[in-house]
């Protein structure tokens, strides 16, 4: 939508508003890039940013991906997972349930999506945190699957 602004002939000057979803995804354009605010609210406020360049960020998710594999491995839950992709980790139960774990390289973070809802982590420079609740992946992902496993476990 077109603001008014001071200058120009008639006394304003029309300048294109961006909406959020319209930035870029490296977060240039006049936006605060994704290291500086979260769907939910700024990140930056509640100490959850640790800068990083999309290489970092790719590293780094591919070592938690690969992190979750091995934990999953590991469990004596019920359960089969694959990866989809380089980017899609899929978890699924014997009732054919699933929890789908991926990166999401524009916003920065690990997302996870569960029968119970739907998740967003953010790096802080020591761990991946909730950005609603600020609980830790690994802590978040063991709750979910032993919810839909129904059996207790704890992934390390």
């Amino acid at each position: 939508r077109l603001v008014g602004g001071s200058s120009g002939n008639d006394g304003f000057r029309r300048q294109r508003q961006r909406s959020p979803s319209s930035a870029s995804a490296d977060g240039h354009g006049g936006q605060q890039g994704p290291d500086q605010i979260s769907r939910h609210g700024s990140a930056q406020k509640r100490g959850m940013v640790a800068h990083m360049d999309d290489k970092q960020f790719d590293e780094l998710a591919e070592s938690t991906l690969k992190r979750i594999e091995n934990a999953l491995e590991h469990c004596d839950a019920d359960l089969d997972f694959e990866r989809v992709g380089d980017h899609i980790l899929e978890i699924t139960f014997a009732d054919d349930s699933r929890i789908v774990v991926n990166r999401h390289a524009a916003m920065q973070e690990m997302w996870v999506a569960a029968k119970s809802g739907g998740f967003h982590f953010r790096w802080t420079g020591a761990a991946w945190q909730d950005t609603r609740q600020n609980d830790e992946l690994m802590a978040t992902l063991s709750r979910l699957i032993s919810a839909q496993a129904k059996q207790p476990l704890t992934l390390n």
